[in-house]
């Protein structure tokens, strides 16, 4: 009597045993099945998002013909191709016209009009006709002494202490004019008198 219940309690265990292990691997299944499901969505919109996955087009909802849209207003009229475009502002003038604009630049009032405001301002201005050798004239107003040397070579330009043979004469405005005045009051012609002039200084500095 006492084996056969031991027997039985075996058998039990055994049966109990068998049953969590074949419900062990049920749910280990699922499990595996329910993480390779989340993995591969999860793939999925990792594709997307780094836009690696393909989207082809539904070829029932592409639209063959773009739907026709009305004017804002009736009264308008197809455009002409021979027409000029909008904003080209150069094509309502003659091409003489365009072609001495371009080569002489945009000097007439019709052109400035079609100017920027800041470029109209400078145009008139006259920022683009300024005199390249203004500082030169502005020396000479000072009084100050301007030396051209770009013709002269290297060894003449290192010999700066000898002096040219045809060195050009500088009168000096002020003082010719108290000579000819002079000469006016006491009654002498205009060329008596030595003609005052600037000499060039000499030296290292």
């Amino acid at each position: 009597m006492y084996k056969r219940n031991k027997r039985q309690k075996k058998r039990v265990r055994q049966l109990n045993n068998t049953i969590n292990a074949k419900n062990a691997k049920t749910f280990l299944t699922l499990f595996c099945l329910a993480a390779v499901t989340l993995f591969l969505s999860g793939c999925g919109q990792v594709r997307e998002q780094l836009g690696i996955g393909r989207h082809s087009p539904d070829e029932f909802s592409v639209v063959k013909r773009a739907p026709l849209s009305l004017p804002p207003e009736y009264s308008l009229l197809p455009p002409d191709p021979n027409a000029p475009k909008r904003g080209d502002a150069a094509s309502s003038e003659p091409a003489g016209r365009r072609a001495e604009a371009a080569v002489f630049g945009l000097d007439s009032s019709s052109a400035t009009e079609n100017m920027p405001p800041e470029t109209a301002l400078l145009e008139r201005a006259g920022a683009y006709y300024a005199n390249p050798e203004i500082r030169d004239v502005l020396d000479r107003e000072a009084g100050y002494i301007v030396f051209y040397d770009e013709g002269k070579r290297l060894t003449e330009r290192i010999m700066f202490w000898q002096r040219d043979r045809d060195e050009p004469v500088l009168v000096n405005p002020q003082e010719e004019s108290e000579r000819i005045q002079k000469n006016l009051e006491d009654s002498l012609p205009l060329n008596e008198g030595e003609t005052p002039t600037i000499r060039r200084r000499t030296g290292l500095f």
